[in-house]
């Protein structure tokens, strides 16, 4: 196995963090710890970097153990939330320092070096701008250069996105995953946003109050949740309630149509492509999720309702 973590445990004075951590990836996987704030995922991540140590349990890169090493002298490189940039150094300069510093490459080798990493994120034509100087995307993208440029076994991403604004976040995700494709790199991200864990990932720890609750690919944990919290978080959820079983039915997994009178319309909500309609059926509120515009709903309206999957939840 590449990657593992066995066991792990690393509790503060409070009681607060993680527990019985077990997980593992495969070289070249792109994997999420996704959870709220405060659940541990960035105790995993710091843990995983060396900043703090664990109090038991073991972290092992090709069977391994790594928690002798400092985390200089770890084979991992972190991305953090507010990127950690020199803002004294140009954008070449801050990717440099990984090479020099890390890599013992000096001189012109490293300049052609960090050169190639910024080709890689599309900052070739920027390399003598100060940091200052650029925008939110561009300090993300020298932040991954300045990362990959230490050659790590695995990068490690602390919410990367956070801090960009919803339209720059959707562009970087999708830069980040064609990124990690097309050169095969091994990626550990930390977020508490659903939409970029669904969509970057080839897996998903899901975690809440230090442990972990589920661990599968996006697929499996959005329509498989193990519990109503992982069906919560993962997106809106319905819960019905039948023959003494919970069933969980996503709002877009509903069909509904005019001319029908098994459910009646309280709210529509239209956001564009979609609308949000929350509906009255059998004594109970669903929430809808109607693609596109091509039919016109209206408050008050009774409307036939198909429920096209459901999945059964603990």
């Amino acid at each position: 196995m590449f990657f593992e973590l066995k066991n792990v445990q690393k509790l503060f004075d409070n009681d607060n963090g993680v527990r019985d951590i077990n997980f593992s990836m495969e070289e070249g996987e792109f994997v999420t710890i996704l959870g709220p704030s405060g659940c541990g995922k960035t105790t995993i991540l710091n843990l995983i970097g060396g900043f703090i140590r664990q109090d038991s349990g073991e972290i092992l890169l090709n069977g391994e153990n790594v928690e002798h090493l400092y985390p200089e002298d770890r084979p991992f490189s972190t991305v953090f939330q507010n990127y950690a940039l020199f803002s004294n150094y140009n954008v070449i300069d801050n990717v440099m320092y990984g090479i020099k510093y890390f890599r013992k490459i000096k001189g012109k080798k490293a300049r052609e070096m960090a050169m190639d990493y910024l080709s890689m994120v599309g900052l070739k034509e920027h390399v003598e701008k100060p940091i200052t100087q650029l925008s939110g995307g561009q300090q993300q993208r020298v932040a991954l250069a300045r990362g990959l440029a230490t050659n790590p076994k695995m990068l490690l991403l602390d919410e990367p996105l956070s801090n960009l604004d919803a339209k720059l976040r959707v562009d970087m995700r999708e830069e980040i995953k064609t990124l990690q494709e097309k050169y095969h790199l091994s990626m550990l991200f930390v977020t508490h946003d659903q939409e970029e864990a669904l969509y970057m990932s080839d897996k998903i720890i899901v975690m809440d109050k230090g442990e972990i609750v589920q661990i599968g690919t996006p697929t499996e944990v959005y329509l498989h949740p193990k519990n109503r919290y992982v069906a919560s978080f993962l997106g809106e959820s319905n819960f019905i309630e039948e023959d003494d079983e919970v069933y969980l039915v996503r709002p877009e997994d509903i069909a509904i149509e005019k001319n029908g009178n098994a459910g009646k319309i309280k709210s529509i909500a239209f956001l564009g492509d979609t609308k949000d309609i929350l509906l009255d059926y059998q004594g109970r509120e669903l929430n809808v999720k109607v693609i596109g515009n091509t039919v016109d709903f209206s408050i008050g309206e009774s409307v036939g309702v198909t429920i096209l999957r459901r999945s059964k939840i603990v």
